[in-house]
């Protein structure tokens, strides 16, 4: 009641147990055999996913559930961690294309079972278990459907949905490869159905992070992510992915407000589709911050999302919140990717040149961010050593930063230029970078706003 603290995690308090709120457990692999763990996995996960399209009901999200996953906790404990009055726990033996699924109520308070149902079914009947499930959980929760009822995304064929099952197990662990991993299993599933919307958006998810990644097929990759996203959306309009995904490569082209549109639409039919950065890059930081927020509030355990509400705040120029919560996502992973340079970026912007090339060089290097403090410190050689290593994508929004910090204003834009005529996915930050707000007094950088259509 009242608060709950995740423990050596939070120093702040989130508003715990409504009076409809439910976390679902990852359900319990007993087939003893490690190589189906995805299938529990992506069970929990597609429930969760169908809950939190009831919108008069509060849903934790996957990494705060997840977070107890082979520990053997008292559920009443982990109803008050998670600061919810229901969980909803199971297990799955899956043999051949026979399931045995058990679902289980909780109620978090007192540890009482309020229903539990075993299905012994065909694989190819899981949509109706899943559809079975959730309609006794909002029948005993007495929760008011939302107009259109339980929304289920279109229905895949068996052997496609487990290639999905396993893409999502993936992506959830990311481990070095998986972007190549998951194609592979997409291009598999693409193979026996190309008509399933969940594929062409996983694809087109997968050639995004490729346009992040490459310079020579920069082009190829995001023509490729756009036309798989908007297959997607063809093949089902319902499908928030489809629409999330459409919207993020949307913006990585700098189709900012259809991008927008898509976006919120995405939202709109699940509001917990996805991370979206489309408010930081149009300027809208209240909007952002929001957003962040609210997320963070149901994935409290979530790195990812402390990562994000960092981001807002340093994009915001509150560099003090912002280190907070870069530090609790630290915590979280010690490894994760990216922190390190966050924090990195904001000793440079507190002229703390040293320490921040000890952030830079910490895990993951940031050979941008060493190129950069490397200038400041006035070791021009170093610097360009730096640069050198980076992708030609990158390398000149990187250089505009490194400018507009030493105040070489001329040379900043002359960076920003071809950045721009390589079609720089970074622009994606240019509103707001920390690290080029000494650029925008001058009217150089206003004409640059023009000509990226973004607003002033």
């Amino acid at each position: 009641a009242g608060y709950f603290f995740y423990p050596n995690l939070f120093s702040s308090a989130v508003k715990a147990e409504p009076e409809k709120s439910i976390a679902v457990l990852p359900f319990i692999n007993m087939t003893n055999d490690p190589s189906q763990e995805y299938f529990g996995d992506g069970l929990s996960e597609e429930l969760l996913d169908l809950l939190t399209r009831q919108q008069s009901m509060r849903v934790i999200g996957r990494t705060s559930s997840f977070a107890f996953k082979g520990k053997n906790e008292d559920l009443r404990v982990i109803g008050e961690k998670l600061g919810v009055s229901y969980l909803l726990e199971g297990s799955v033996r899956k043999s051949g294309n026979r399931l045995r699924i058990t679902a289980q109520l909780i109620q978090s308070t007192d540890g009482s079972h309020l229903w539990s149902q075993t299905y012994d079914r065909e694989d190819k009947d899981i949509f109706g278990i899943y559809d079975e499930i959730a309609a006794a959980i909002v029948e005993k929760l007495n929760i008011a459907l939302t107009p259109q009822g339980i929304v289920q995304a279109k229905k895949s064929k068996p052997e496609v949905y487990e290639l999905i099952l396993q893409v999502k197990y993936l992506q959830s662990r990311q481990e070095p490869g998986m972007n190549d991993k998951v194609k592979a299993l997409l291009e598999n599933a693409l193979s026996l159905d190309s008509t399933d919307a969940r594929v062409w958006a996983g694809l087109s998810r997968v050639y995004r992070n490729k346009v992040w990644q490459s310079d020579s097929l920069q082009k190829e990759n995001s023509e490729k992510s756009l036309y798989m996203a908007e297959k997607a959306v063809m093949l089902d309009d319902a499908s928030a992915e489809a629409h999330f995904e459409l919207a993020e490569i949307l913006r990585v082209r700098w189709v900012w407000q259809r991008a927008l549109k898509e976006t919120e639409k995405a939202l709109q039919l699940n509001p917990d589709v996805g991370s979206t950065r489309i408010y930081l890059t149009l300027g809208q930081m209240q909007k952002q911050l929001k957003f962040d927020l609210e997320t963070m509030e149901r994935d409290p355990a979530g790195g990812n999302r402390w990562r994000n509400l960092g981001l807002t705040h340093l994009y915001m120029g509150n560099f003090t919140e912002a280190r907070k919560c870069f530090e609790k996502v630290l915590l979280i992973s010690p490894t994760y990717e990216g922190i390190r340079d966050y924090m990195g970026d904001i000793l440079v912007k507190e002229g703390r040149y040293r320490e921040a090339i000890e952030e830079y060089n910490k895990a993951d290097i940031d050979e941008g961010g060493l190129a950069i403090a490397y200038a400041l410190l006035g070791d021009s050689k170093k610097s360009a050593e730096h640069l050198a290593k980076l992708p030609l994508n990158r390398l000149y929004f990187r250089l505009a930063r490194i400018y507009a910090m030493t105040g070489e204003t001329d040379k900043a834009f002359a960076a920003l230029d071809s950045a721009y005529a390589r079609r720089s996915p970074n622009f994606v930050f240019f509103k707001t970078a920390p690290l080029l707000t000494n650029l925008r007094k001058d009217p150089r950088y206003t004409a640059f706003l023009k000509k990226l259509n973004l607003p002033e």
